[in-house]
């Protein structure tokens, strides 16, 4: 690849929502390097936002029992398992809840307490 397409072809990256592609070439060789694109999209609880009712008992019920499983949780609240796995979705994507350890001996940690 020449210079002249190296530099057109960053150009023509640079409004582009895809992720960012870098070339480097030297004399022996054309690099394509790709760069994660930032995910654009905020977090689905506000810094400030209060917290659902279900969210405020998901976190007292995993600062009970922090290896419960989602089924456990689903169960013990009555509400489906999908619904309990979206609202701790959106508890760690806000940075207060997250799953440390494997899938089935892990633990969830509370990050920080949010306003409810």
């Amino acid at each position: 690849m020449s210079r002249r397409q190296h530099q057109n072809a960053q150009e023509e990256m640079a409004g582009n929502a895809n992720p960012p592609i870098e070339f480097k070439a030297d004399h022996a060789a054309v690099v394509c390097v790709l760069h994660p694109a930032v995910a654009p999209d905020a977090p689905d609880l506000a810094p400030n936002e209060a917290l659902t009712k279900l969210q405020t008992t998901l976190l007292e019920e995993v600062a009970r029992n922090p290896g419960i499983s989602y089924r456990d949780l689903a169960s013990s609240l009555e509400r489906n398992e999908t619904t309990i796995m979206r609202n701790l979705q959106k508890l760690k994507k806000a940075g207060i809840l997250q799953r440390t350890g494997s899938h089935k001996a892990g633990q969830w940690v509370i990050l920080k307490r949010q306003k409810t």
